[in-house]
């Protein structure tokens, strides 16, 4: 980390803030009835690739357990041929799942997503070894936040920075492997919206610490 960086070349210690980028807030009824499962990320290979084919895979044994549900994919796709092919191999996964692709959808239709959406699923450092490659994780992750602020409940990889946004058991979960985001999948899906009323206010609330007037106060604070 930055400090250990400023003790190796013998630098003056510095005192150290972190600000997260302001996040726009989705202004969605918390209690209309939900059911859905979405991920929103570029479609990519290579570099923090957003895993969305680990994601179909474990969706077809969530599904396949006897899970009504359905799996919306947003993201825009890159032009380079790698990447449309990543893309390809995707859509063949999915086939015969109710698995929806939402390529470069517009702001409309993502909060409509939300809306109807009852888990968030992020997979970017899934499998990844942080000591050898830390730059594979998710660095912040916006989309989350967004889903969050829809109170769309999150399920994020234990590493990177989502574990600091996301506060395990609180306002969403973490897990490391695909049975773990199954089970904890099944669990909330099995509940009522009802029951799952309060957990939704808190992971809004949650998203709020990153608002553009939480944004707003951090740097006047600091300054």
């Amino acid at each position: 980390n930055l400090s250990k960086r400023l003790e190796h070349y013998k630098l003056p210690k510095l005192n150290i803030h972190t600000i997260h980028p302001p996040v726009d807030q989705q202004d969605c009824d918390l209690k209309i009835a939900r059911q859905g499962i979405v991920s929103v990320g570029r479609f990519f290979i290579g570099d923090h690739c957003k895993q969305q084919d680990a994601l179909i895979s474990a969706f077809r044994k969530l599904y396949e357990s006897g899970i009504d549900s359905e799996l919306h994919l947003v993201g825009t796709l890159l032009s380079e041929p790698q990447h449309r092919a990543y893309f390809l191999k995707c859509s063949h996964l999915a086939q015969g799942l109710p698995i929806y692709f939402h390529l470069d959808a517009s702001s409309e239709v993502l909060t409509d997503i939300y809306a109807r959406s009852s888990v968030y699923w992020h997979a970017a450092g899934l499998g990844v070894n942080t000591q050898v490659a830390p730059e594979k994780c998710e660095h912040f992750g916006i989309s989350i936040i967004e889903a969050m602020s829809a109170g769309v409940i999150p399920l994020v990889v234990n590493n990177g920075g989502p574990t600091i946004t996301v506060q395990d058991g609180h306002n969403g979960f973490h897990y490391d492997s695909e049975d773990k985001l199954i089970e904890l999948t099944q669990k909330i899906l099995n509940h009522s919206d009802e029951s799952l009323l309060g957990l939704r206010e808190k992971v809004r609330s949650r998203a709020n610490d990153f608002s553009k007037e939480s944004f707003a106060a951090c740097w006047k604070t600091l300054l």
